[in-house]
């Protein structure tokens, strides 16, 4: 009976170990993810208020050269930040910010009519 109940209590202590363990992980990949996540919203901010102000102070230059200028300052200001980011990713935010911003304005000019 001693055996049994020693065994029991090792495979509970076993089960109770197996059971921390795979709670730290979940915790840990929700972190991971949440700063993925926040690196991303922020990243997406500094790209909306450089293509604003590049859309202001560039306003008689072409699309080309307007996209040349806003992808020098997002540079600049995430390295600024040290914030890491690839070349695609610059771009994509930027696209992402233009079109939501073209959409906005669209949107803008069907509710006035």
């Amino acid at each position: 009976m001693e055996e049994f109940t020693g065994t029991l209590i090792q495979a509970g202590f076993m089960i109770l170990v197996a059971a921390v363990g795979l709670v730290a992980q979940k915790i840990t990949a929700y972190f991971k993810k949440e700063g993925i996540l926040t690196e991303l919203e922020s990243k997406k901010a500094y790209a909306k208020i450089v293509v604003e102000a590049t859309q202001q102070m560039y306003q008689a230059a072409e699309g080309p050269e307007k996209l040349q200028r806003a992808k020098t300052q997002l540079v600049d200001y995430l390295q600024t930040k040290k914030i890491p980011f690839t070349e695609a990713e610059l771009e994509t935010l930027i696209e992402s910010t233009v079109k939501s911003m073209k959409d906005g304005i669209a949107t803008g000019l069907k509710e006035e009519k």
